[in-house]
């Protein structure tokens, strides 16, 4: 009888103990909306905020939305807004709720890089547990939350500080950007710097001395005759000497002096008419002497100062060359006619400069004789083209 009534009680008895054990009471925890650096729409973080909840309901009591957000306010009130960073505030909320947990997600996002780091903070330690996902998608993301909740909680590498290899390779990533960031904030720096130099060094100029290197070509038009003496240039050689005197703004004055030798006659071969020109002389010798005064526009561009305009020029030219018969020629001529010249000026930020200019004298071909031959040549004025480097001065 005693065993028939026992029995019932004990069957209950044993019944209960699972409900007894599990169903004690589930520590309270804040679960703070998931923060973020970088780009995150809002829709992903309340995905991910949505999975972080659910991954914590399986050992925690959730705070509701309610409660956090009116002690949130009370925390706010209670600490000037400016003073309340996140961990003391978070502090608080735990103080004010009686709330020993609280978790935290924050994504980092650089390109298509996302480091997730999830943090539990209790009243007496810390913890934090990391991953990296490269190129992952929402879902992806999804099934990282799942792993760092298990791993923050059943792993004892997560306290106090996890920092895995991917960690390490996500500082590397963004390491490298910041150097590559920090370079462009140098390039822009520079290129700012460069720009006041030069803005000064054009306000403030006022003479450039020019020294280097001149050709001269007096060209020959072809009249139609056959003789194989018929010359087609004549090409000099030299130096030349500058110098430019800056007005007022983009306005300059410059003189120069070309002292070119003869190096060179060229001429229409019978055979090879209006073809290139075949070289065919023995001796040459001769100069040409060119002064020019003008005036010029500039444009500038940093380091780059191009220019135009024109002016006044004299020239004195002689030549004496013998052919291939050994038959002697003799040329001469001088003239003063307007010039137009263009060229730029590239400036070092030492006061030097490399110039390239190109001079054509002005106006119509003229006949001109030259000794023994038999024929009146067709020419045109004399142009320039000289090479130099300069030094700018106040």
């Amino acid at each position: 009888m005693y065993l028939k009534t026992f029995s019932p009680l004990t069957c209950l008895f044993l019944f209960l103990i699972p409900a007894l054990v599990f169903g004690q009471e589930r520590p309270e925890t804040i679960i703070i909306p998931v923060s973020s650096l970088g780009e995150v729409n809002e829709t992903r973080k309340q995905i991910l905020q949505n999975t972080l909840e659910e991954q914590l309901k399986r050992y925690f009591k959730l705070v509701s939305q309610e409660r956090f957000l009116k002690a949130q306010e009370s925390a706010f009130e209670e600490l000037d807004y400016e003073d309340c960073t996140e961990e003391q505030c978070i502090m608080l909320i735990q103080e004010m709720l009686q709330v020993e947990n609280a978790f935290n997600l924050q994504l980092i996002v650089e390109g298509q890089d996302t480091q997730l780091s999830l943090n539990w903070r209790t009243l007496d330690e810390k913890r934090k547990a990391t991953d990296i996902c490269r190129g992952c998608d929402t879902f992806e993301l999804n099934n990282r939350i799942e792993l760092l909740v298990e791993k923050i909680i059943n792993d004892s590498s997560a306290y106090p500080f996890v920092e895995n290899e991917k960690q390490n390779e996500l500082k590397e990533v963004r390491s490298k950007k910041e150097i590559k960031s920090a370079e462009k904030i140098d390039e822009d720096q520079e290129k700012a710097f460069k720009e006041i130099y030069f803005r000064k060094f054009y306000d403030e100029r006022k003479h450039l001395g020019l020294i280097g290197f001149s050709s001269g070509t007096i060209n020959f038009e072809r009249t139609g005759t056959t003789d194989s003496t018929h010359v087609k240039s004549l090409n000099y050689t030299g130096f030349n000497l500058g110098y430019r005197f800056y007005i007022r703004g983009k306005i300059s004055l410059s003189f120069s002096y070309d002292g070119l030798s003869l190096g060179s006659v060229d001429y229409y071969d019978e055979d090879e008419a209006n073809e290139d020109d075949e070289s065919i002389q023995i001796r040459t010798s001769g100069s040409l002497h060119k002064f020019g005064l003008g005036t010029e526009y500039h444009w500038y561009f940093t380091r780059w100062d191009l220019y135009a305009g024109g002016g006044i020029g004299s020239y004195f030219a002689s030549a004496d060359y013998q052919d291939k018969d050994l038959k002697e020629y003799q040329f001469s001529d001088n003239d003063t006619k307007l010039i137009f010249l263009i060229g730029f000026d590239y400036n070092f930020m030492n006061n030097m400069s490399m110039n390239l200019e190109y001079q054509s004298l002005l106006g119509s071909t003229k006949s001109k004789e030259i000794t023994n031959s038999e024929i009146t040549h067709q020419q045109e004025l004399p142009r320039f083209v000289t090479f130099r480097f300069g030094y700018n001065f106040d």
